[in-house]
């Protein structure tokens, strides 16, 4: 997909784009409440499918309200792991959430 192209893409879909062109996706935020133990499983497919070296970090309120980001493709796990962290506290903000931003997984490896 060329940039020129962006402009006719929904505003979600030209984030995630340019997010998968500097080595890194995000999830975009929404305005419906998730709930973290219903779709889990959703999140933890779609991590398992990106490439190493990853990180995910998820935000999880007391109530299952929850927001996660990933970072992926990187040289070393660390900057994985900063894009994950930086790219969830955003995400956090947007959503309120209160929780803090944890490391979930390291590439494979559950860490919460």
């Amino acid at each position: 997909m060329s940039f020129s192209k962006l402009a006719f893409l929904p505003l979600g879909s030209a984030v995630a784009f340019l997010a998968s062109c500097h080595g890194f996706v995000v999830e975009s935020p929404d305005e419906e409440r998730r709930d973290w133990h219903e779709n889990r499983a959703d999140v933890l497919e779609r991590y398992g499918e990106l490439p190493e070296e990853k990180a995910m970090a998820v935000a999880i309120e007391p109530d299952g309200y929850y927001t996660w980001a990933h970072g992926n493709g990187y040289r070393t796990t660390e900057g994985a792991i900063e894009r994950a962290m930086d790219s969830c506290e955003g995400f956090r903000a947007e959503r309120e959430i209160r929780a803090p931003c944890e490391i979930y997984m390291i590439n494979d490896e559950r860490q919460h």
